[in-house]
This record gives C-alpha cells, sequence and structure tokens, in this order.
C-alpha cells in the first residue's frame, strides 16, 4: 500500500504543469468554461448503471449562462478537444460536470471542483476519500436533480472558489506522495535487498 493515487502518476505537481497557452487554441479564458464529460457506460461493469440524461444536462446548462460549455464524450468521432490537451484545459475550468470515475479524480487532484452523476457513489473508496475526507468533488445518483443543481448555484455563486479549492488541493497534496517517486524508491530498495 502506499499513500498516493494512480492519477498522480501524471498529474501530480512534479509531473504535470499545465499550460495556459493551451486555451488558446480552443478560444477559452481561465475559469469561464465547464467542462461536461459523458462516458459511454458500455464497459461489462457497466451494465445497468445509469449517468447524466440529457434532460438533466439541459437543467444544469440553463444554469450555466456566461460560461462557454466544452463537451467530452467518450468514444465518439467529433469530440470537440484532443485528448493530449484535456488536462490542460481541465486544469484552468471553473469546474467538471460528468458521469466519469477517473475525470472526476483528475480534477480533483487538479484542484477543480467536480460534479459527478452516476449510479457508482459510494462504490469507489478513492472518490469516497475526494468527496468526504477533501471535499474536493461531489457524488450524485441521477435522481438527485434539485440536489445536483442547489449544488451547482452554490458553487456558482461561491466568489472564493478558485481560492477555496486550491487550499483543499494543497491539503490533500500534503497527504499524497508522488507516485512516480515512490515507486522509484520502492524498486530501488527491492534492488538493494536482493543483491
Amino acid at each position: 500500500l502506499y499513500p498516493s493515487y494512480h492519477e498522480l502518476a501524471y498529474l501530480h505537481p512534479n509531473n504535470f504543469k499545465a499550460d495556459e497557452s493551451v486555451l488558446q487554441k480552443y478560444g477559452l479564458e481561465k475559469g469561464k468554461y465547464v467542462i461536461f464529460r459523458l462516458v459511454a457506460l458500455a464497459a461489462h461493469h457497466d451494465i445497468g448503471a445509469k449517468g447524466i440524461s440529457a434532460a438533466l444536462k439541459a437543467k444544469m446548462q440553463a444554469e450555466l449562462s456566461g460560461y462557454h460549455i466544452v463537451e467530452s464524450f467518450e468514444g465518439k468521432a467529433g469530440n470537440k478537444v484532443d485528448p493530449w490537451d484535456m488536462h490542460h484545459l481541465l486544469a484552468f475550468a471553473k469546474m467538471i460536470i460528468s458521469d466519469s470515475q477517473t475525470m472526476t479524480i483528475e480534477a480533483a487532484v487538479l484542484g477543480i471542483p467536480a460534479i459527478r452523476i452516476n449510479t457508482f457513489i459510494g462504490k469507489s473508496t478513492v472518490i469516497d476519500e475526494l468527496e468526504q475526507k477533501y471535499l474536493l468533488a461531489y457524488g450524485f445518483f441521477p435522481h438527485q436533480e434539485q440536489t445536483i443543481l442547489d449544488t451547482l448555484k452554490s458553487l456558482l455563486a461561491n466568489t472564493s472558489l478558485e481560492q477555496d479549492w486550491k487550499q483543499k488541493q494543497q491539503t490533500f497534496l500534503n497527504d499524497k506522495v508522488d507516485f512516480n517517486n515512490w515507486m522509484i524508491q520502492y524498486f530501488e530498495q527491492e534492488i538493494k535487498t536482493s543483491v
């Protein structure tokens, strides 16, 4: 066991520096856009799973007037964001609204508010920790529409949202280690003890 997450192998500050110039490619401004990431829910473990409905998405988008919406759909051609740019866009977003487990974790470790809506709530200890201990993300079942909308409104009304999340992110990072560095040290120690 190690005090880190898989996602910190590529998103820990030692390993990832977000490039704000990538925003120009998409005509975006820092903090002035929201990412909607929708997954296909087509894997074997997704059988019977539900995410964000079109009706709920429309209601959330109505609350986001004044923000550019960046949409990303798993497995669909025609996505507007190149995959290699996504983490850079995520790092400067106002927030992410998603039914993706992985991108919820990625946003949270980058210090970006994440609203996750799917039927996997309570089934991932990593996301549970981000939601309950570090307060970096929110998880809702799809039927909790009013609570979702109320949370979205509350986040948008928070004038210190970016500062609040950066403080939470720092608390999180203080508790965790750079997974790459941990692996290097682990294998170096294994080599020393086996020689």
